[in-house]
């Protein structure tokens, strides 16, 4: 079963990512060029990072005191979470930047609308960047990336396919086939699955390891937007068809489903069994999924 337990609005457009900060803090990205910074206790905004010229897609942490940004602005930035400040503009790719993450401590992935892949070397110091690394075979929208180890990455694109890479080759090992449209997202599930969203409005479980699709879980009616893990049994996918669906990633049987007013555009796990949703009004939701 899904419970709404709180909902929080102040983003005036599309919610498009969410970052849990600690046990009382999430920073949501969104349409409306902002982050902002949570209290999710008094269910009101601390701080609004401002900069960014055009959609914010989604943001990593980079340590206790900083965080990175993808814009649809060509850039990525570095902010400082204690003051919302800018530390650092990320130039160099040519489209939207579309998703990053940390490859490692000092090396950071990011995927552009035209297919390409970067990692950025960061200095320790003055955290400023160069393009160490540029990789080519998507040929449409990166959506997402997952770091494995310091030199081995996922990543999941707009021409169907999701991608093993190996950075010291710099090439893909495995290429994942079997959705029929955009793979939207994609996120480990475990040490040996992977879990993905569809726009051909399903999602997918997949061996990390042979690159099999072991389960095509169908049941939404619209574009699969995002996945996320709820615990070691269950996940849970949103759609442009308003609904939220819980779907035990063992068997591939839908568990539970919630139905929205709006579409959700993110799901983003906060806790075991605590899951926050952004959708398109701007608005945030924190589900609890009981049994």
């Amino acid at each position: 079963m899904l419970t709404l337990t709180q909902t929080l609005h102040e983003h005036t457009h599309w919610v498009r990512s969410i970052l849990p900060i600690s046990d009382q803090q999430i920073l949501s990205v969104s349409d409306d060029h902002t982050l902002r910074l949570w209290n999710i206790e008094r269910g009101e905004t601390i701080r609004v990072f401002e900069g960014h010229t055009d959609v914010v897609r989604t943001v990593v942490r980079v340590d206790d005191q900083h965080v990175i940004s993808a814009s649809f602005d060509k850039t990525l930035r570095l902010w400082n979470l204690e003051t919302g400040e800018t530390v650092h503009v990320f130039e160099g790719h040519q489209s939207a930047v579309r998703c990053v993450e940390m490859l490692s401590e000092n090396r950071m992935l990011s995927g552009g609308e035209n297919g390409s892949l970067f990692i950025w070397q960061l200095d320790p110091t003055s955290k400023t960047p160069h393009i160490e690394k540029h990789f080519k075979g998507h040929n449409e929208w990166v959506n997402a990336i997952i770091p494995l180890d310091d030199n081995h990455f996922i990543s999941g694109a707009g021409d169907f396919t999701i991608r093993y890479w190996d950075a010291t080759q710099e090439q893909a090992l495995r290429v994942y086939e079997g959705h029929q449209h955009w793979v939207a997202w994609v996120i480990r599930f475990d040490d040996n699955r992977l879990f993905s969203a569809g726009w051909d409005k399903t999602v997918g479980v997949w061996d990390l390891n042979t690159g099999e699709m072991l389960h095509k879980l169908e049941g939404h009616r619209a574009a699969v937007r995002k996945v996320a893990k709820v615990n070691d049994q269950l996940g849970i996918s949103c759609s442009f068809d308003r609904t939220i669906r819980v779907w035990d990633v063992e068997n591939g049987t839908e568990q539970a489903q919630l139905k929205l007013d709006r579409a959700a555009l993110c799901v983003e796990r906060f806790a075991e069994n605590v899951i926050y949703v952004g959708d398109l009004d701007g608005r945030i939701f924190r589900l609890e999924v009981s049994p």
